[in-house]
């Protein structure tokens, strides 16, 4: 009787350990959950659900284990406009569709409820009342969400994200245009032009030949000049050169400085480690992604508007070639500023620098 009673509790202490095991294996398996929200089931199995879905969901995956690795970088920015007709929240990213979304939100939020059209409609100001400010708390439980009290429950948080030299060569491409010179050069080509160029000139000199610059830049802008003085270094060329710009960017990173939304790293104006995402697309795989991005969001119905905005925005696509071509520009210091600003973008996004 006692040899059966020994060997029963050895049994069950062996179960016991077992079962322990078990736990302890599930528990190290089981994905971390508590700082973004899941995606919303929308397929019965992993198998049945569409390539697009498959792909969004093996980055929120990704970026929620990368986040985890470097225990949840926060930036304190909340870059999100929750959109109460459509019931979502979107994080504008410039130079990755935001013009193509903004354009669709104004629609759905604003232009409806418009009697005339503005001429400044199409900007983002006009979402500006829709922008969330300070979040109120993380919430309690399980997925501890930051919270903000004007964003309705369960709305759906998302944002586009694109390869950062394309954002960047996207940028610098529009900036250097005619019509855009005179926008971005009191923003940063200005001073980027100066910090280039100012060590040729005497100090005498200089500050007349930036009021030459100045003047021109103006001018050009209202009545079309197109014939800068060449003996001016500030006009020679009358623009910021690439790599005049990554030099003006490393300056500005060395004192702290990154508030060009068109080049801050997307992880750092997105906040990703703590805005708590339900979905993150790529630009690039818009054609696959979008459709389901569509779906998650009830937006499936206006499908025909969005792309209509998408292929309404005149935006040119940015070829490797392209940026290739904009990177042998730079000296291997230049490039190296840029690699390390964007090095948690690559990681994070799962995107690979390019190698020139």
């Amino acid at each position: 009787m006692k040899l059966q009673l020994h060997t029963s509790l050895k049994l069950c202490s062996a179960f016991s350990v077992l079962l322990l095991l078990y736990y302890l294996y599930r528990l190290q398996r089981t994905p971390d959950q508590s700082r973004l929200w899941p995606i919303k089931e929308t397929s019965l199995h992993y198998a049945q659900s569409s390539p697009g879905e498959r792909a969004i969901e093996e980055r929120m995956a990704h970026i929620r284990a990368v986040c985890k690795n470097h225990k949840y970088p926060n930036f304190r920015i909340f870059n999100l406009y929750y959109l109460p007709t459509t019931g979502v929240t979107w994080a504008p990213l410039f130079k990755a569709g935001s013009s193509t979304w903004k354009r669709f939100f104004i629609d759905q939020e604003v232009a409806a409820n418009q009697t005339t059209n503005p001429r400044n409609l199409y900007n983002l100001q006009s979402l500006e009342r829709f922008h969330l400010e300070e979040p109120i708390a993380r919430s309690r439980g399980q997925s501890r969400i930051r919270e903000f009290s004007e964003e309705e429950k369960g709305s759906v948080r998302f944002t586009i994200v694109r390869h950062p030299m394309a954002r960047l060569v996207s940028h610098y491409r529009n900036s250097v245009s005619p019509h855009e010179v005179l926008a971005q050069w009191d923003v940063w080509m200005r001073d980027a032009i100066i910090g280039a160029r100012r060590s040729s000139i005497s100090s005498d000199e200089r500050e007349k030949l930036l009021a030459e610059a100045d003047d021109y830049i103006s001018r050009a802008a209202s009545e079309g000049e197109s014939s800068p003085q060449q003996d001016n270094p500030f006009l020679n060329p009358p623009y910021a050169t690439f790599a005049e710009m990554v030099d003006f960017i490393g300056r500005e990173t060395a004192k702290g400085i990154i508030a060009n939304g068109h080049w801050i790293p997307a992880s750092q104006w997105l906040d990703i480690c703590q805005n708590d995402f339900n979905l993150v697309v790529k630009l690039e795989n818009g054609d696959l992604e979008t459709p389901h991005l569509l779906s998650v969001l009830n937006l499936s119905e206006h499908s025909e508007l969005y792309w209509s905005r998408a292929n309404a925005s005149g935006s040119k696509s940015v070829s490797n070639h392209e940026i290739e071509r904009y990177l042998k520009q730079l000296t291997f210091a230049q490039q190296k500023i840029l690699d390390d600003m964007y090095a948690f973008d690559y990681e994070v996004f799962g995107y690979e620098p390019f190698s020139v």
